[in-house]
């Protein structure tokens, strides 16, 4: 008896073997020209808009529309694409020059060995600039991680910029006042889609549909979704996450080297307490409390500045409030042409 369950087990194992080595040999090549053609597809469906450019040895996404100065530059927030700001762009396009991109391995840039803190993010963003050879003076928009990367820019170039605007912008202080999962927890769960990713589990799971499904999210938001879906679900895209999720920690401190904006004009525009970001999730009465405060303190960053707060929007105030993001820009862009101090007020809109 014993001799037969043995006999049993070895070839239990030898077929489990088998399994895997057809689940290598058919499986995987499947999944990997599965996502091949999807991305293919994905490219013709959304053609890019803008242009590639070189960047130390990798190519990077400029989307630069209308005309004049000063010249508005926008960045997305953590592992977010150019397509975020879909609504936005094409606006103020109307009375500036405005500027979208994407950092390295997001979208249509292609993925850099490079850290992925903000001081690079900025530093590469200003290569990005000056091989385009778009020249300043600039009006820096960041939105949540890009608030970040904004603020470090703007260090580095204070005779170039001439406003800001900061879109529930993250805050340096952030993580210790914030208590829940650390970003190195959100970057280690993320393993398992930075493996499958080449496979087209991602599409299969609805995780890069679900990162841009925001609920209760206005008809003009998600009729243009799908092109910022169809660019998450590149394969770059969780590997390039993840890295910014692990370089978070170093971008905080970074930021927080950056305590005035002097008179600059600056608005800061934030989510509606009542209905919450959305992201992270689960934000009790009392967390809200901490984001309001430490958005007030972004706004004491300048002594030309106010702050509005979205009614009924999340996180990503330029999907459910694109109305708000456009007037603050231009708001922001006349204090910049005229002098004109900005009425230092907190407001609901």
């Amino acid at each position: 008896m014993v001799a037969r369950s043995s006999s049993f087990k070895i070839r239990a194992l030898i077929f489990t073997a088998k399994a895997l080595a057809l689940l290598a040999a058919f499986v995987l090549p499947a999944g990997l020209l599965f996502q091949w053609c999807a991305t293919r597809v994905d490219a013709r469906r959304y053609p890019m808009p803008g242009v590639l450019i070189e960047i130390g040895g990798h190519r990077m996404h400029l989307d630069c529309r209308g005309q004049g100065s000063p010249t508005v530059l926008l960045d997305a927030g953590l592992g977010d694409t150019a397509s975020t700001w879909a609504l936005v762009q094409p606006h103020v396009a109307q009375f500036t020059r405005v500027c979208s991109f994407d950092r390295p391995g997001l979208g249509w840039s292609e993925q850099s060995s490079r850290p992925r803190d903000s001081q690079h993010v900025a530093e590469a963003l200003e290569e990005l600039l000056v091989q385009a050879h778009i020249a300043g003076p600039y009006i820096l928009f960041g939105h949540s991680f890009g608030g970040y990367n904004q603020l470090i820019f703007q260090s580095l170039h204070p005779d170039q910029v001439v406003g800001m605007v900061l879109v529930d912008s993250s805050h340096p202080d952030q993580l210790r006042r914030l208590p829940g999962p650390s970003f190195e927890d959100y970057a280690s769960d993320m393993r398992w889609k930075v493996l499958t990713a080449p496979f087209g589990l991602q599409r299969l799971e609805g995780w890069c549909r679900d990162d841009y499904t925001f609920p209760n999210a206005p008809l003009a938001w998600r009729q243009v979704a799908p092109a910022a879906m169809a660019l998450d679900c590149r394969t770059s895209t969780f590997p390039a996450t993840r890295d910014e999720f692990l370089a978070f920690r170093e971008s905080g401190r970074q930021a927080a080297k950056v305590t005035t904006l002097h008179a600059m004009p600056l608005i800061v525009l934030s989510h509606d307490p009542q209905v919450g970001s959305g992201y992270p999730p689960n934000l009790d009465p009392q967390l809200e409390k901490q984001w309001d405060a430490m958005q007030e303190e972004l706004r004491a960053l300048s002594t030309n500045s106010k702050r509005v707060i979205a009614r009924s929007s999340k996180h990503y105030v330029q999907c459910y409030r694109p109305e708000l993001v456009i007037q603050a820009i231009q708001e922001v862009f006349a204090a910049s042409q005229t002098g004109h101090t900005i009425a230092a007020a907190t407001s609901e809109q």
